[in-house]
This record gives structure tokens, C-alpha cells and sequence, in this order.
């Protein structure tokens, strides 16, 4: 026959959870735990800042081509958006929102773009001295 386990009760279940608190409570718990958040944290940082700059670097590249062919995008674009409304019978499809996102991405210029870094205040990896170094070197160049 197989035993049946039984939980332990009462008293001794008390005596358990009292065992089981001080091994949490004990110091090197503590540590270890602090030691797993510090990793992960900088990890998730590594993370989001790269994510964040192939973020930023895409955008970037983004406007400049859009930049590139503004004149191209602006007038195709517009004879497009128009001849496909017309056809489409008034309906917007992706294709027509990503002739206007080419159209407003091709307005802004790329070198302002590339001072922005927007997706790396979004998260939360931009920091001020990054900021003052580009000043510095634009004030050594000029």
C-alpha cells in the first residue's frame, strides 16, 4: 500500500512558517535578491537603450529618405491621395496613410530630427550630459 502524505497541522505547521520567515529574514537572502534586482535592472536598461537608439536611428532614416524625395512624395503623393479617394469612393485605405505619413515625415529636416531623440526620452534612457557634450563640441567646431 502507498502512504498518503499528510500536510503538517497545528503546531507544527506554526514551527514551519516560523523556519521558513527566518530563512527569508536571513541576510544573505537579502543580498541575493538586491544582487538579482541590480543585474536585472541594468540589464532591462541595456534593453531599452538600445531598443531606443535602433528607435531613434530609424526615424532618423525615415525623414532623411522622405527628405530626399520631398518634392517626388509631395506632388506623386497628392495626385495619388486624390486619384485613390476618388476611385476608392471616399474611403481611406493604409496605402493613402502612408502617403500622407511620407508627406509630413519629408517636412521636417533631418538634422533637427537627429537632435530630438525622441524615443530616447520616451524611454527614459536620454541623459542631459549627452546634451551638453554635443554643445560643447558644436562650440569647438565653430
Amino acid at each position: 500500500m502507498s502512504k498518503i502524505y499528510q500536510f503538517p497541522q497545528g503546531k507544527e505547521k506554526q514551527k514551519l512558517k516560523r523556519e521558513f520567515a527566518k530563512i527569508k529574514r536571513a541576510p544573505i537572502h537579502h543580498k541575493r535578491k538586491m544582487l538579482a534586482m541590480k543585474v536585472t535592472g541594468k540589464l532591462f536598461y541595456g534593453i531599452r537603450f538600445i531598443v531606443a537608439g535602433f528607435a531613434d536611428l530609424s526615424l532618423l532614416l525615415a525623414v532623411t529618405v522622405c527628405r530626399g524625395i520631398i518634392y517626388l512624395s509631395v506632388i506623386l503623393g497628392s495626385f495619388f491621395l486624390l486619384l485613390k479617394y476618388h476611385t476608392n469612393g471616399g474611403v481611406w485605405d493604409g496605402s493613402m496613410y502612408f502617403c500622407v505619413a511620407m508627406i509630413v515625415l519629408g517636412l521636417f529636416d533631418p538634422n533637427d530630427v537627429s537632435e530630438w531623440h525622441l524615443f530616447q526620452r520616451l524611454f527614459g534612457v536620454y541623459h542631459s550630459r549627452q546634451k551638453s557634450k554635443q554643445h560643447e563640441q558644436e562650440n569647438e567646431a565653430d
